[in-house]
């Protein structure tokens, strides 16, 4: 497969043109490895782009509209995505260890096992978003929106989750030891087989959550954490500790 390095940009200019151009372009050399590393696509209109397998590594992305953009396979480490829009995006696989995409719209965004370790979401909305087996160590998720998200099997350990709105995200056999969830809200989340070892749970919410006897033998939580939590072993509510 031969690469294609983007320093005086033919097809840089594509996509500042016409993401249309730049598709049509792709689809004639899918078995070309192009790299657009450290470029700047800021404030560009990319949706529905079809950037499978595409090194962004280090581009400035901010304010871009990527929605719809089939990003399966990217190399997106260290990108600026702040602000962007990626709506629907396809994300499965993609690399974006360092990233940051805090304020980014992520709504209804397909990240399944896609490494997100160190990445700043910031302020991010990904609510709807399937986060299923991604790797978010470390990554920083304050003041997120992830209503509704799946996050079934991520990995979360060590991620500062303050603030952020989880109510009926599915959590299930996630990994949240030494993860931050102060002040967060967690209504309605599913929680069995979560591992919450060395947790913070500080002023978090957990009415109605949904949690298994061994994540609450492991788990530390206050009366005024806990309220009318679903023990799924028995279907009972449990008694404030």
């Amino acid at each position: 497969m031969s690469t294609i390095d983007i320093d005086t940009p033919e097809l840089l200019r594509l996509l500042h043109r016409d993401v249309q151009l730049w598709n049509e372009w792709r689809e004639k050399h899918l078995e070309v490895k192009v790299s657009f590393r450290n470029q700047s696509l800021s404030h560009l209109n990319l949706i529905r782009g079809n950037f499978t397998g595409v090194d962004f590594s280090g581009v400035n992305f901010t304010e871009s509209d990527l929605s719809g953009a089939n990003l399966v396979g990217a190399n997106l480490k260290r990108v600026d995505l702040s602000e962007a829009k990626l709506i629907g995006a396809n994300l499965v696989g993609t690399k974006l260890t360092g990233a940051d995409l805090s304020s980014a719209n992520l709504i209804g965004a397909r990240l399944i096992s896609a490494t997100c370790i160190g990445a700043d979401f910031n302020k991010a909305d990904l609510r709807k978003a399937d986060l299923r087996k991604t790797e978010l160590l470390s990554a920083n998720l304050t003041d997120c929106q992830l209503q509704n998200a799946n996050l079934t099997e991520a990995d979360l350990s060590r991620t500062r989750l303050c603030n952020a709105d989880l109510t009926q995200a599915n959590l299930s056999r996630a990994n949240l030891s030494f993860c931050n969830l102060a002040g967060a809200n967690l209504n309605g989340v599913d929680l069995t087989g979560t591992d919450l070892k060395g947790t913070c749970l500080n002023r978090a919410l957990l009415v109605g959550a949904i949690l298994s006897k061994d994540v609450l033998r492991e788990a530390t939580l206050s009366p005024a954490v806990l309220r009318s939590v679903v023990i799924q072993d028995t279907l009972a509510q449990a008694t404030p500790r």
